[in-house]
């Protein structure tokens, strides 16, 4: 099993996407199946809460929405 942060936006599915990049976390809309690839996704839940925790504290912008941790295959269709 692997876990998604993910949370809604005007009712639309919404999860973490890690930029190696630039450093940082954004949400992308999962309104397709091949949108789940992009995603960040950890097979251990405890590695998505440490996550999810580092996210909290260091990302005010992303850390106002209700993020959830949640099995990826809720949103497999």
């Amino acid at each position: 099993m692997a876990y998604v942060i993910s949370c809604y936006l005007k009712g639309i599915p919404h999860a973490i996407q890690a930029n190696e990049k630039e450093h940082k976390f954004y949400l992308i809309p999962l309104t397709s199946e091949s949108h789940l690839g992009k995603v960040l996704s950890h097979p251990h839940k405890t590695g998505i809460i440490t996550i999810l925790n580092w996210i909290k504290a260091n990302d005010p912008a992303l850390s106002k929405h209700n993020l959830q941790i949640e099995d990826e295959q809720l949103f497999r269709k």
